[in-house]
């Protein structure tokens, strides 16, 4: 623990570090052995179980959980059953793993998986829910994630392993499920009003109806920029047709979702077309 915190480095090199830092450090050979152990008493489990009661004291029971993705490359050419060349937000060619992670509501780790580096983002979220709802028993709860969890398929997936869920994004367009208000309530929005519409996502046979909830910018971010600037409190222009460009949020979701009074709502979409 103490070479982590000094310097974040491999376990190999973990007796370099304590070296230079006047530590005694173990040998090699006994920190492959150890790590050993740690799987042979499965020690995941048994962490994975204490965060999840600490949580539970917290923040209540896992009603609620949050999803991300994220890569950790390695400085090396050699790729190897786990460390591959993929999908780089940080436009890297080196080898990478991706690693998921659920947290509770405060933002508490969970559950965290590895996968291989060429691994879709959109394909390891529902590893990592099953096994967190095999692990705990939690058969109710609802999952949020951001953007890159948001495609028909994965959605239609979720779906059929009994999980509700949101999926929040930001937009640039003023979106067409919208045209309808544009045309009754003509372009004036007010700061962080929320909207409420349907979509078909998907075709064919994996075509389904989700509800959508818009949120215009909130005061205090510029919509069109993203820098801080401070607006009025009154109503202000939003894009005068669909297509428009402004920023603006979205999230796909079944139900439940987050209503603007902050309860949950767990209407069908049918009653919100």
């Amino acid at each position: 623990m103490l070479a982590r915190v000094v310097e974040p480095t491999s376990k190999a090199d973990t007796a370099r570090v304590l070296a230079d830092i006047g530590v005694p450090a173990p040998s090699l050979r006994t920190i492959f052995r150890a790590l050993g152990r740690t799987i042979g008493r499965d020690y995941r489990d048994r962490l994975a179980r204490a965060c999840l009661a600490h949580s539970a004291r917290t923040s209540g029971p896992a009603a609620l959980v949050l999803y991300d993705c994220t890569t950790l490359y390695f400085e090396t050419d050699t790729e190897d059953d786990l460390r591959k060349v993929g999908m780089s937000k940080e436009r890297r060619v080196d080898p990478q793993v991706q690693v998921g992670l659920l947290v509770d509501p405060n933002g508490f780790p969970l559950e965290v998986h590895l996968f291989e580096g060429n691994t879709a983002e959109t394909k390891t979220l529902i590893p990592v829910l099953e096994a967190f709802q095999a692990r705990h028993g939690v058969t109710d709860m609802v999952v949020v994630a951001d953007a890159g969890m948001l495609s028909a398929g994965n959605l239609n997936a979720l779906e059929d392993a009994g999980f509700s869920f949101i999926v929040g994004s930001r937009i640039s367009k003023a979106p067409y499920d919208l045209a309808a208000h544009f045309e009754r309530h003509g372009d004036y929005f007010a700061d962080g009003q929320i909207l409420e519409s349907s979509r078909v996502m998907g075709t064919g046979t994996a075509a389904r109806t989700r509800r959508v909830v818009y949120q215009y910018p909130s005061s205090g971010t510029s919509g069109t920029t993203g820098r801080s600037t401070r607006w009025s409190n009154g109503p202000r222009r939003s894009p005068p047709a669909p297509g428009r460009s402004r920023r603006t949020g979205s999230c796909e979701s079944t139900a439940p979702t987050r209503t603007s009074t902050g309860h949950w709502s767990s209407e069908p979409a049918s009653s919100l077309a």
